[in-house]
């Protein structure tokens, strides 16, 4: 399966915004209750991604690999190559649910700390208000 990850809520959208408690939260709601079992994780090299990678790693025990493509700026299409066995990708918007939506044929987008598994087909779509009680 190849899972899609928007990062938590941050505390701006500039290069060097964190999560905020509310994105720590939810990113920790998320990953804790969700079994999976990503092989690596990919990430945006910027630091609101990084940390939803690193929380995902701490439940799933895959290692973080940053990659420059994942970054907001980038076009999607560069992200065609990625297999769907047992990988997860790290980003942001638009571009993480523009990639998403080519792989779907259709529009969807991912709100923060939201998580989508596919395997040629959408197979998962959970969100922190899913799980909240």
């Amino acid at each position: 399966m190849l899972y899609i990850v928007r990062h938590g809520k941050a505390t701006g959208k500039d290069e060097n915004a964190v999560l905020t408690e509310e994105g720590i939260k939810e990113t920790e709601l998320i990953a804790s209750k969700i079994k999976i079992s990503p092989t690596i994780i990919y990430s945006s090299p910027l630091p609101r991604a990084k940390q939803t990678a690193e929380i995902f790693s701490k439940y799933t025990g895959a290692k973080v690999v940053i990659l420059d493509v994942l970054r907001p700026e980038k076009d999607p299409s560069m992200l065609k190559s990625f297999s769907y066995d047992g990988v997860m990708l790290v980003g942001h918007n638009p571009m993480i649910s523009n990639y998403l939506s080519s792989l779907l044929n259709y529009q969807i987008e991912l709100g923060n700390s939201c998580i989508a598994g596919i395997e040629k087909t959408l197979k998962l779509l959970i969100c922190p208000e899913y799980l909240k009680s």
